[in-house]
């Protein structure tokens, strides 16, 4: 697979409702108990996850898809297809939360 192959479509796939960066203290402070361990998981299986899906919602809303966004983090961070579960809980969780709102 190489970046050639992507289908960048320059149509955003979801809007951020949130202005600045998104803090992970702050979202612990509305999640609940189960979505804040959920997402301690996916940070101790890798340090990076919350850069990493702050990241990919920058991409988001630029118009990648889920699966080219995950591909290229993994790539890019040699992390052996380890986000895309840990991306779509979080992006989930962000639109359930009015973080984030689905365009597509």
């Amino acid at each position: 697979m190489s970046l050639q192959e992507k289908s960048f479509d320059e149509k955003p796939k979801f809007e951020k409702t949130y202005l600045g960066p998104l803090y992970r203290n702050q979202l612990f402070t509305i999640i609940s108990n189960e979505e804040k361990d959920c997402l301690l998981s996916f940070q101790s299986a890798d340090p990076l996850y919350f850069a990493k899906c702050e990241l990919s919602i920058n991409y988001l809303t630029l118009g990648y898809e889920i699966n080219e966004i995950s591909w290229l983090m993994d790539y890019h961070y040699k992390s052996n297809n380890a986000l895309f579960d840990g991306l779509i809980f979080f992006l989930d969780l962000l639109e359930n939360y009015k973080y984030l709102k689905k365009l597509h």
